[in-house]
C-alpha cells in the first residue's frame, strides 16, 4: 500500500478551499461513512483519489462534548493505488481547543455490478484522534474508527 502525503483542513478553511474541490476534479464519488454521514471523493483524471471530504462525530472524554467537523484531504500526487495517509490540524471551538490528527487509507472496490452501470466505487477508513486543551492543558481526548464507501462515475479519459 502507497503512503500519500495529505494535506488537511477543518471546517474553517472550507470556504477558502471550496472552489478548488469541485473545479479540481475530473469526477466526484458520494457515500457514506458508517456513521451515515456525507463522504465525497474527487477523483484525477488518471483514477486516482485527489481530495476527500467527511463529516463524522468523535466522543470526548472527561464531560467534552461530542466534537462533530469535516474535513478535507488533499492527495499530493494521486495514483489509481490503495494508500494511506495522515495529517493534523487544529481547530478552535467553545473557548477549547482541539489538535486534530487523522488517518485514512484507501482503496478501489470497483464490483462487477458497478462496471456494468459505468461506476467506480472506492473504499476505507478514517480515523481521527483529538487533544481538548484549555489554557494550555489537555482536558479531554476524543476519537473515533469510521468505514465509508464513495460511488460515482468514472473521470472522462480525453
Amino acid at each position: 500500500m502507497l503512503r500519500r502525503r495529505l494535506v488537511m483542513c477543518a471546517t474553517a478553511g472550507i470556504l477558502l478551499f471550496g472552489g478548488l474541490e469541485a473545479a479540481s476534479a475530473d469526477s466526484i464519488l458520494t457515500g457514506q461513512t458508517s456513521q451515515q454521514l456525507a463522504v465525497r471523493v474527487g477523483l484525477a483524471a488518471n483514477g486516482g483519489i485527489e481530495h476527500l471530504k467527511f463529516f463524522w462525530r468523535a466522543r470526548c472524554s472527561r464531560g467534552v462534548p461530542t466534537l462533530q467537523n469535516k474535513t478535507i484531504a488533499r492527495v499530493v500526487n494521486p495514483e489509481p493505488a490503495a494508500f494511506f495517509g495522515t495529517g493534523h490540524y487544529v481547530l478552535s471551538r467553545g473557548g477549547n481547543t482541539y489538535r486534530i490528527r487523522a488517518r485514512t487509507d484507501a482503496s478501489p472496490g470497483t464490483t462487477l455490478e458497478d462496471q456494468a452501470a459505468n461506476q467506480v466505487r472506492w473504499n476505507g477508513t478514517f480515523k481521527v484522534r483529538a487533544t481538548v486543551r484549555r489554557d494550555g492543558k489537555a482536558i479531554a481526548k476524543c476519537r473515533r474508527n469510521l468505514s465509508w464507501t464513495a460511488v460515482g462515475p468514472p473521470p472522462v479519459v480525453g
